[in-house]
């Protein structure tokens, strides 16, 4: 038996452990079948990885819910935010999920099984903020205490971030490697153009409009976000539905205006009071590269 954790698209049913069946090759595959109610798709939020230090084994986070196309053809799309915040937490920012979510810990290609899940995991990465600082969770009285997240959750932006990486050499590596198979054949008719047949003008950019855009649909709107106050987000959007992924961050976004007044009066030392200690921060040292 596994423990894991249910997550349903409707965010007035609460979040509860779910206890998974193992049978035999197909690991627990049926059992989640059978709490999704259908076929499932599994994505990775984080994989299992081995630390160098003390060799000890980091369970992955792997996260199963239905295909956006169900049996019949219709096409599912009610937005699980709680699922959503969890893999914006993880790094995955451009990651939505729809219908329900049944979270697991395994061991992935180790071959090691799997580990247990508990709520109180990823309660308030869930139900509040992606953010994992305390003053997040723990803004506005929403938590009464802030529990502190596991340090492989704390950790899954990190290693997501230096995977990206990886992968993003690997392709470049390969691009280039077709490139230059391609050089040789293209060279003799890169030689049948005159350099002096046209000159190629730089393209100016000009500003499209210089008023306020809502952050979901991009059109012109001055109504501003009635939960954080924060962000533009037009009526529209708002009665349609579409502002749910700013929703994920939209507890974020208050704490950040509620030391909106604090910050524009931060001294900065223009006036010789503090010196110019920010400047050195904007060299390329603290600038990142990929």
């Amino acid at each position: 038996m596994v423990l894991a954790v249910f997550i349903p698209f409707d965010d007035s049913k609460p979040l509860e452990n779910y206890v998974l069946q193992t049978t035999g090759t197909e690991g627990v595959t049926p059992s989640i079948q059978t709490a999704l109610q259908g076929d499932v798709l599994e994505t990775p939020l984080l994989r299992p990885s081995i630390r160098e230090v003390n060799n000890t084994t980091i369970a992955g986070l792997y996260a199963y819910h239905n295909s956006f196309s169900s049996r019949d053809g219709t096409v599912n799309r009610t937005q699980n935010i709680r699922a959503t915040r969890l893999s914006m937490s993880c790094g995955l920012l451009s990651l939505r999920f729809y219908g329900n979510v049944v979270l697991v810990r395994s061991f992935g290609y180790l071959n090691r099984g799997f580990e247990d899940l508990g709520l109180e995991s990823i309660r308030g990465v869930c139900c509040i903020s992606p953010d994992l600082r305390c003053s997040i969770q723990n803004f506005g009285g929403v938590s009464p205490a802030c529990e502190v997240a596991p340090g492989w959750l704390t950790n899954a932006a990190c290693e997501n971030y230096h995977d990206a990486g990886v992968l993003a050499r690997v392709a470049l590596a390969m691009t280039e490697h077709h490139e230059s198979e391609d050089s040789d054949s293209s060279s003799d008719s890169a030689k049948l153009y005159d350099s002096d047949d046209e000159e190629t003008t730089p393209t100016q950019h000009t500003f499209v409009t210089r008023s306020s855009l809502c952050l979901q649909c991009r059109r012109l709107t001055d109504s501003i976000c009635p939960g954080c106050e924060g962000c533009y987000v037009c009526d529209d959007c708002c009665t349609s539905g579409r502002r749910w992924s700013h929703e994920c961050q939209c507890q974020t976004w208050k704490m950040y205006v509620s030391h909106r007044e604090e910050l524009s009066s931060f001294d900065f030392g223009t006036d010789g009071n503090g010196g110019d200690w920010y400047t050195s921060l904007m060299g390329r040292g603290f600038q990142t590269s990929e």
